[in-house]
Formats: structure tokens, sequence, C-alpha cells
């Protein structure tokens, strides 16, 4: 059996049991409504802002079928050569890209 405790530092221990202190054992019971807001509060938690220069928007793509929450990050000084694109499994994978926007579905 692979021993994790030696191939994983502390720093990254750290951030896994902080994880895992907002789901409490018995969170597979719970409705799906009720483990996205164990897992949004743990986001807020988890929010240490934006660096400086980066805004977020939150906005909706509007589909025939309905709108598709994302959110659009962007730098106050655009940089063609790099770019970061981000879904979450979670809700409809869509992403947008051009040089100095990323968007992303976005947590509620």
């Amino acid at each position: 059996m692979t021993d994790y405790k030696s191939l994983i530092d502390a720093e990254t221990w750290a951030f896994i049991e902080r994880t895992n202190s907002y789901y409490p054992p018995d969170t597979i019971d719970d409705t799906i409504t009720q483990q996205r807001e164990i897992y949004d509060r743990m986001c807020r938690e988890f929010f240490a802002g934006y660096p400086q220069g980066v805004t977020a928007e939150t906005t909706v793509v509007a589909t025939p079928a309905q709108d598709l929450p994302i959110r659009i990050y962007r730098n106050a000084t655009p940089n063609d050569a790099a770019m970061v694109v981000s879904s979450s499994a979670g809700s409809t994978a869509m992403t947008m890209s051009a040089p100095s926007f990323a968007a992303a579905p976005a947590m509620k």
C-alpha cells in the first residue's frame, strides 16, 4: 500500500485537512443542494482575494435551454502571451478565451 504520509509534504497535508474539515463524515447522505452549500461555504473560506490588477465579473451566457453562469477574470494589464481557462465539473463546461480574459462557470 502506498504510504502517502511520506509522499505528501506538510503544507499539502494542511490543505487536505482544512478541506476535509468542511465535510462531515455523513456528507454523502446529504442532498445535492446541501452538498453544494457545504462546498460554497468552503470556497468562501478559502478565497484569498484576487491578485493586484485582477478583477472578476459574474454574468451569464444566454442559451435557448438556460442561462449559463460564468465568471470573467480580467487583468488590468493584458498579457497576450498568457491566459487561464478554468471550468467546473459541477456545471456545464463552457470556456471562452481571448488574450485579455478567460471565463469559467461561476460558483453560486
